[in-house]
């Protein structure tokens, strides 16, 4: 089992941190951008429902709020994969969006399942196999302890993380944000003079 996994790992392109910031670079903004129109979709409509009542619903939403955002403002760049999986491509390389540890590793991995995943995700993921050569990067995101959303980064992960595009690799440029923040603060209405933090 894990020689097959290492065979199908070792089928796909290596990109390096260069060559990545040379193929999106008219994208990097908009990269960024529709994570934070993302956030923002994500704050109204997490804000709708009480704190008590948000088990189950705060990661599923943030996913689907990001996903939604991320196929708005790359409308031809997205397809559907296996299982569900939305993959945005760039010639050369596709891109997932998931989760992170503070280390840069998706959240699934490892796991008692993490050879099963890794496999889906190097390569069943693909409906057709014009794109099985493609190197995978993921857009993530943090949790911190106190339930904050931090740190958007674009990640290369092969068993480890190998590199990160991080908002000090992208020029800035005026946006609705201003600028590439930390952190996310979400304000519940029902509270409207106390700062709460994302869950």
């Amino acid at each position: 089992m894990t020689a097959k996994i290492e065979n199908k790992i070792e089928k796909r392109k290596r990109i390096s941190k260069e060559e990545a910031l040379s193929l999106l670079d008219e994208y990097h903004q908009d990269l960024f951008q529709a994570y934070w129109d993302g956030i923002d979709k994500y704050n109204i409509e997490i804000n709708q429902t009480i704190p008590e009542a948000r088990v189950r619903l705060n990661s599923v939403l943030l996913n689907a709020k990001l996903t939604e955002s991320f196929i708005l403002h790359f409308p031809d760049r997205w397809s559907a994969g296996k299982y569900g999986r939305i993959i945005f491509r760039w010639e050369g390389l596709s891109m997932l969006i998931k989760k992170l540890n503070k280390n840069g590793k998706p959240s699934y991995i490892p796991t008692l399942l993490s050879e099963s995943i890794v496999s889906q995700l190097q390569q069943p993921l693909f409906e057709d196999d014009s794109f099985k050569e493609d190197a995978i990067l993921i857009f993530g995101y943090t949790k911190d302890k106190d339930g904050q959303i931090v740190n958007p980064r674009i990640v290369y992960y092969d068993n480890a993380p190998i590199w990160i595009i991080d908002k000090n690799d992208i020029i800035s440029k005026p946006a609705s944000h201003g600028t590439l923040a930390d952190s996310v603060d979400v304000k519940l209405k029902e509270q409207k003079d106390e700062k709460k933090k994302a869950e």
